[in-house]
């Protein structure tokens, strides 16, 4: 199964993807610039492909995700200054903002 759901930000909206490998759901928010993604998407992957992207961990729920601290970070989302340690919220509001 997979559930789709808006995710907002201080006004802002991006897409958020959750399905289940296993018992374990797998997260994804999606956002104009980039995604803001649980353990099991790749960094180095996403620094490879140019893209914008951001991972926390320990996560359940889309709401868990903007809580959670920043654990990894690719290139280009270090390029927008998205920096390891900050919540999920921060970082995806500059993964989803105009630029």
């Amino acid at each position: 199964m997979i559930e789709i759901e808006p995710v907002s930000v201080d006004g802002q909206f991006a897409v958020g993807l959750k399905f289940y490998l296993d018992t374990i759901p797998a997260l994804i928010i999606l956002g104009k610039r980039g995604h803001l993604a649980c353990g099991y998407f790749n960094m180095e992957v996403a620094s490879r492909l140019g893209l914008a992207a951001a991972q926390v961990t320990g996560v359940k729920t889309f709401d868990d995700m903007l809580k959670a601290n920043v654990i990894a970070i690719s290139l280009e989302a270090a390029n927008m200054g998205i920096k390891v340690g900050m919540s999920g919220k921060e970082a995806l509001k500059r993964l989803i903002e105009k630029e």
